[in-house]
């Protein structure tokens, strides 16, 4: 029986070997002096070759999972290639493949081919911030603390936000791209017309329940969310440079009770 930290390095380094495309083991396959008439070298390297190809084609899988809008976009031949030579450049680390795809939208932004396309990238991630917020921990709403807003002063309390609550600020409209696909609004025509006109928006992800949300988000909003996320007062997050500067109107007592109604808000903290 093998020594249990000999099992656990044999069990690194076979992930390694799957997961990375420059390994000796890869290398080794590729060479063709080796002795591959050896049957103990042959099935071995046989063997290695399934799982990279089962490992990549599950890693091509996990990735269409967590970026479908993408997939659409590009459609699934261009999509396919994207899968393989993100997955060659930047492999997994970890076994579990949920965490693997947080750089694609980085990846997509130095692809010459996509640059026709120039929202792609933001479209890339808005989606993994939706998957980030699918696969944050879960936190029940309080709606008892909002008691707290009559009785403290707004310098100590803050508003609570669902997981994975983001901010995608984008020169494009990201947000109607994803909502277009998702949730089919606006129409696609409105899309285009607003991809024509060059229309910047900022997409709010947050999770509604157990499910990830993305919804346009106005410029106010952005900044008053934003300072909420930085863990800031509820004073300081109204009274802040960045509200100042949207220019816009905000009003809490609108916006409060809807946020908390599509579970944006949870709760009511003091610091």
């Amino acid at each position: 029986m093998s020594h249990p930290n000999t099992l656990a390095q044999q069990q690194r380094d076979l992930l390694q070997a799957i997961f990375t495309t420059n390994t000796i083991a890869t290398q080794a396959i590729n060479t063709p002096s080796i002795n591959l008439k050896h049957p103990l070298n042959s099935h071995a390297l046989r063997g290695l070759q399934t799982y990279q190809a089962n490992a990549a084609a599950s890693a091509q899988r996990s990735l269409q999972t967590t970026y479908p809008v993408i997939a659409q976009l590009i459609g699934d031949k261009a999509f396919t290639h994207l899968a393989r030579d993100f997955w060659a450049s930047q492999p997994p680390t970890r076994g579990d493949l949920a965490h693997w795809g947080g750089s694609l939208a980085g990846f997509i932004a130095q692809i010459p081919a996509l640059q026709t396309e120039p929202y792609l990238s933001d479209v890339a991630k808005a989606e993994w911030a939706l998957h980030s917020a699918a696969t944050a921990a879960d936190q029940a709403a309080d709606l008892a603390t909002f008691a707290l807003l009559t009785t403290h002063d707004a310098d100590a309390l803050t508003l609570q936000l669902a997981p994975g609550t983001a901010l995608i600020h984008s020169d494009f409209p990201v947000a109607s791209i994803l909502t277009a696909h998702l949730y089919a609004e606006p129409s696609f025509e409105a899309v285009g017309q607003k991809l024509r006109q060059k229309s910047p928006e900022i997409a709010l992800v947050w999770r509604q329940g157990l499910r990830p949300m993305v919804a346009t988000c106005t410029a106010a909003e952005a900044a008053f969310i934003g300072q909420l996320l930085t863990g800031t007062s509820l004073l300081a997050a109204l009274e802040s440079d960045e509200l100042a500067a949207s220019a816009a109107p905000f009003d809490l007592q609108i916006w409060l009770p809807q946020a908390v109604k599509c579970d944006l808000v949870l709760s009511v903290t003091d610091l």
